[in-house]
């Protein structure tokens, strides 16, 4: 069994990974990027024991999945918004 987390950041997946992986992306965001100029963010990290590869493989699938659709309707919104073509 192995533990790993996944990590989301203003309530959206940004990350899964072992807790090296987490503290980098912890790092990077708030120390290395100043927090991208903003005023608060809200991380939260949520432990997962795992059998294998197999479900690793499923979350990171399903997780990174719902992160492209919610990036595709925004980048479409804004497309239409200014004209632009998809």
């Amino acid at each position: 069994m192995s533990t790993l987390y996944k990590c989301y950041l203003n309530g959206k997946f940004y990350g899964f990974g072992n807790l090296e992986y987490m503290k980098e992306l912890f790092v990077d965001y708030v120390v290395l990027n100043r927090m991208y100029g903003r005023d608060e963010v809200d991380f939260k990290i949520i432990k997962e024991v795992r059998d294998k590869n197999n479900e690793y493989a499923e979350t990171i699938r399903k997780e990174v999945k719902k992160a492209l659709e919610e990036n595709a309707i925004r980048v479409a919104e804004i497309n239409k918004r200014y004209g632009l073509k998809d």
